[in-house]
């Protein structure tokens, strides 16, 4: 029964579901550079480097023959006035 539902409703579930899953990350990010402001505000955090990306590759080892891809992009150091060091 609820498979049915499901199955009739698929669209809606999808037209309604994709745009709160981006707009619930879209928050989370909002949030986490909020709460990153007031903790370098407060601590007085200074920009002292930058840690370079990079990117990866690789082959999966399942037998499968798969290629695996990896990022990591650019951050920055941050040193504060409570001896710790942040990287964003």
């Amino acid at each position: 029964m609820i498979m049915d539902w499901i199955d009739d409703n698929f669209g809606k579930l999808l037209l309604v579901g994709i745009p709160a899953f981006f707009a619930l990350m879209l928050w989370a990010s909002i949030a986490d550079q909020e709460q990153w402001d007031g903790y370098a505000k407060e601590h007085h955090c200074v920009a002292v480097g930058i840690k370079r990306g990079q990117a990866s590759t690789g082959l999966s080892m399942d037998g499968k023959g798969s290629m695996v891809t990896t990022y990591t992009p650019d951050q920055t150091i941050y040193h504060c006035d409570n001896g710790e060091i942040e990287i964003r």
